[in-house]
């Protein structure tokens, strides 16, 4: 949506403080999906937050030729993204 947020150094420093998270790979984006970096990387999983599912995914085709597992988190929290998408 053109606006950041958080920082990418804010996101990969609170990601790389828990102690689950191996590694935090900056990836491109550009074209709206991280499709490449999964092809790429083959994670073992791949999350998806609470605006997607499953029918709808754009990384779901990657996710099936590389056998990675797809998680998605269902949420009922409104998401910046969203806010950002209604103007407020």
């Amino acid at each position: 949506y053109g606006d950041v947020l958080v920082s990418w150094s804010e996101r990969a420093r609170l990601l790389k403080a828990l102690r689950v998270v191996k590694d935090v790979i900056a990836v491109n984006d550009d074209d709206g999906t991280v499709s490449e970096a999964i092809l790429r990387i083959k994670p073992d999983f791949f999350i998806n937050g609470g605006d997607r599912v499953k029918s709808e995914s754009k990384e779901h085709e990657a996710c099936i030729k590389c056998g990675t597992k797809e998680i998605f988190v269902e949420t009922t929290a409104i998401h910046s993204s969203d806010l950002m998408k209604r103007g407020r």
